[in-house]
């Protein structure tokens, strides 16, 4: 069994999540690929759930402790 192909390109998600480059490095570096992004967009019953962006970018801080960016960029406060 090998891997799934993917349906979407990482354009399409950067595009549809609003991603920057640094986003998709994030991403990648968690291991993400383009069609998990694309599934994880919050649709509008889903006000608990966060923005792509904003999700990458708390994964990524608990998993290496900071966040790559031009400037530091507060996270919202999400009980869990």
């Amino acid at each position: 069994m090998g891997k799934k192909p993917q349906r979407h390109t990482w354009q399409e998600a950067k595009k549809l999540c609003r991603l920057n480059q640094l986003d998709i490095e994030m991403a990648k570096r968690l291991g993400f690929g383009p069609d998990a992004l694309m599934h994880a967009i919050p649709s509008s019953k889903q006000k608990w759930k966060l923005p792509v962006k904003h999700w990458i970018h708390e994964l990524h801080f608990k998993r290496f402790g900071n966040v790559l960016s031009e400037r530091p960029m507060d996270l919202p406060s999400v009980p869990f």
